[in-house]
């Protein structure tokens, strides 16, 4: 009896299915419009703590914060470049902010607070970042966060500005 060592399956060819033609000219479409936008958002806001991922990610009731607490912001930028590298395509987002008083008043800033930055074998079109700042000295008021990202893939670039209240404890009573 002779028996026949050959995998039929490692001689099988690989097969994918392909998504419709429709699907496939919007896709085309979605990456023409992503070239052509400038950087913004889907979504930014307050969040309890820094997301574990895309979309996950527990909502801050409310933008009113103690003095000395942690603020942190989760965001999901759009319409950023990349950079192909050894068939690796890079994102590459550099961040500054500013606190604004309710005059408009530069209170604090700083250039190039933090670098967001992710890498794939195809473009990323799901991306966030959280951010978390901590501000002392900041008495009782209202402000403004103003997060400005700057693409570093092109000359693009995105602002958020979330309005949030600083209260004491002895306030509040």
């Amino acid at each position: 009896m002779l028996i026949c060592a050959t995998n039929p399956v490692a001689r099988a060819e690989a097969s994918v299915d392909v998504p419709s033609n429709e699907l496939a000219a919007s896709m085309q479409k979605l990456d023409a419009a992503w070239a052509a936008s400038p950087l913004g958002f889907t979504d930014a806001r307050f969040v309890e703590e820094p997301a574990a991922g895309y979309g996950a990610f527990e909502p801050r009731d409310g933008a009113t914060f103690k003095p000395g607490d942690a603020i942190n912001i989760y965001a999901e930028p759009v319409g950023y470049g990349y950079r192909a590298q050894d068939g690796v395509y890079e994102v590459e987002l550099a961040v500054d902010f500013e606190i604004l008083n309710n005059t408009g008043q530069v209170l604090a800033e700083q250039a190039d607070f933090a670098r967001v930055t992710a890498e794939a074998r195809n473009p990323l079109r799901e991306f966030q970042t959280s951010l978390s700042f901590r501000f002392e000295g900041l008495t009782d008021g209202d402000y403004i966060l103003v997060t400005r990202f700057r693409d570093e893939n092109s000359e693009k670039s995105g602002e958020i500005r979330l309005p949030f209240t600083i209260e004491s404890e002895a306030a509040a009573e």
